[in-house]
């Protein structure tokens, strides 16, 4: 996994360095987001909290949950994703390169410790945009039964992308993501005129969004929807006074990936891998004028992969750090 930091011709010891100083700030992170960051200051959390409890502690009362309960919880979950991340990698569906990105992202330690429903979701994210078509239709069906079984809706949305990939590498490059922006605004301009609650088959589904359009965001912008994500897409926490610190970071984050010729050539030979993703953003955000925090499109962490060079993991690292280390100091 620690090949993309050094060299393969380097010696073990330096390979082992890289791997240890990797598992010491991947274990650093989640220690201190897991004291730090607890459930009354994370999305939804305290939702389920009490109801995990019940079932990972027995005997323990949720109603009342104790701080070495909750980390305890956050340290099965986080072992489970990694292990299923570890699963990924070793059967080719994660590369090496975006598991360690991903270990070093703030984001990515926030959600695998995540006490919530959707906590199985985001390892799946982690899945290379790249599959040959075999394994993608593997891929789809694999998340079509988890959402089958489950019902967990993130899983739909990561069932877009792959299916949007997968239309791209059969030829539909372009008017993949085109096509879906188009959709979106088509069903935008149906549901302000009620003519899509008629609609077969997914009528009385985008029915259920009319809240989120008239009660809950009724300003949507589809630049307020960027923002939005582009603030959350490093770490973030509840949504308070203190947000602005998710926003500075997130801003360093891509002048410094920006500053890299590398990364601008990928952005370039990547373009609509970038667009493809972002078209599935669109269509989500547009169609329910909600759900714009990074968190329900994780998938954005391998696109991100395919695009920052390797040289660049030291200083994200670093700025992880320091962004999550600036975010606590408004709890104490």
């Amino acid at each position: 996994m620690v090949d993309v930091f050094v060299d393969r011709r380097d010696s073990d010891k330096s390979t082992y360095i890289a791997l240890g100083a990797v598992v010491l700030f991947l274990l650093f992170q989640f220690a201190f987001q897991s004291v730090v960051f607890t459930f009354e200051r994370r999305p939804d959390e305290v939702k389920a909290v009490a109801r995990f409890i019940e079932i990972l502690l027995p005997g323990q009362h949720g109603s009342s949950p104790v701080p070495a309960a909750e980390i305890w919880m956050r340290l099965v979950l986080f072992a489970f994703n990694i292990l299923v991340t570890l699963t990924l990698v070793y059967t080719g569906l994660v590369n090496r390169k975006t598991a360690v990105l991903a270990a070093i992202w703030p984001l990515s330690i926030f959600l695998f410790s995540k006490i919530y429903w959707e906590f199985f979701y985001f390892p799946f994210c982690l899945i290379r945009p790249d599959l040959s078509a075999r394994k993608e239709g593997i891929v789809m069906g694999l998340l079509a039964v988890l959402l089958y079984t489950t019902g967990e809706a993130n899983l739909g949305v990561l069932l877009t992308f792959r299916a949007a990939l997968f239309l791209q590498r059969s030829g539909f490059e372009k008017s993949v993501p085109l096509g879906i922006v188009g959709l979106a605004v088509f069903l935008d301009a149906a549901m302000k005129t009620g003519a899509a609650y008629a609609f077969p088959w997914i009528g009385g589904l985008i029915q259920r969004f009319d809240w989120t359009r008239s009660v809950a965001n009724p300003d949507y912008t589809p630049f307020e929807s960027l923002s939005v994500f582009f603030a959350s897409f490093h770490f973030f926490s509840l949504h308070t006074g203190a947000y602005w610190i998710d926003a500075l970071f997130s801003v360093i984050v891509v002048i410094y990936l920006y500053c890299s010729a590398e990364f601008r050539t990928n952005l370039r030979q990547h373009l609509w891998l970038v667009l493809c993703f972002f078209s599935v953003y669109f269509f989500y955000t547009h169609v329910t004028y909600a759900f714009q925090n990074a968190r329900y499109f994780f998938f954005f962490i391998p696109v991100l992969a395919t695009l920052i060079p390797t040289k660049l993991f030291p200083g994200l690292a670093m700025l992880g750090f320091f962004h999550v280390l600036c975010r606590s100091m408004e709890f104490l």
